[in-house]
């Protein structure tokens, strides 16, 4: 009977868990999504006060601060609840290191995709009447009066496929590799460190990987 009963309470046990997994994933991926839309919207703003005052508001590091401030506030916000990824870079590695299962990856990339875009749309609003006020109403992706740069990264002029795909390439690796090293329970970080020095990972980047592709992480 004992054997039973050890049995009964670990299957008991085990639906316990499994039914708890599933009831915080709805969490977490709201917690991906409003940290990735405060990350995205933040970041964008940053760039938008730079690109729209024609660089009369703002200067490159302020950008590459802004960024980094934006990052510890959305990984604050969602650390303990999801682990603060707001990447799906990141999370893809976080699957690749076995510590995420492959259902919630694909969850957590499509609630980060959907808060970025919603993030990106926010900003938009917000300074629509300065980007109608810098194109004239004419949107652009290249040129004098583009905006495009305000969401998203480009390639500078100077440089080819090649250049641009290594540069991506280490950039990606770079943020990986500190990621992961602040994120290793090996070097007993304090937890409510690893915001802030995940926000200095991103100005790290973009104070040294921003000219030729604009840190496309």
């Amino acid at each position: 009977m004992s054997g039973s009963t050890s049995t009964d309470n670990l299957t008991k046990s085990s639906a316990t868990n499994h039914l708890s997994n599933n009831n915080r994933l709805p969490k977490e991926l709201i917690a991906e999504l409003v940290g990735t839309l405060l990350l995205v919207h933040i970041g964008t703003s940053v760039s938008a006060q730079y690109v729209l005052s024609k660089q009369g508001a703002s200067s490159p590091m302020v950008v590459t601060f802004g960024w980094g401030l934006a990052v510890f506030c959305a990984v604050t916000m969602s650390f303990s609840v999801s682990g603060g990824f707001i990447n799906p870079a990141v999370t893809l590695m976080m699957w690749t290191f076995g510590k995420l299962p492959f259902k919630h990856f694909l969850a957590y990339a499509v609630a980060q995709t959907t808060g970025a875009f919603c993030g990106a749309g926010l900003t938009f609003l917000m300074y629509y009447a300065a980007i109608e006020n810098y194109d004239g109403g004419v949107r652009a992706i290249f040129g004098a009066n583009s905006t495009a740069i305000v969401f998203i990264p480009f390639p500078s002029p100077y440089i080819g496929i090649l250049t641009g795909l290594i540069d991506s390439i280490l950039s990606s690796i770079m943020l990986i590799l500190s990621t992961a090293a602040v994120g290793d329970e090996r070097n007993k970080l304090p937890s409510f460190l690893i915001p802030l020095f995940s926000g200095f990972i991103v100005m790290m980047l973009g104070s040294g990987f921003a000219m030729n592709s604009g840190s496309p992480v």
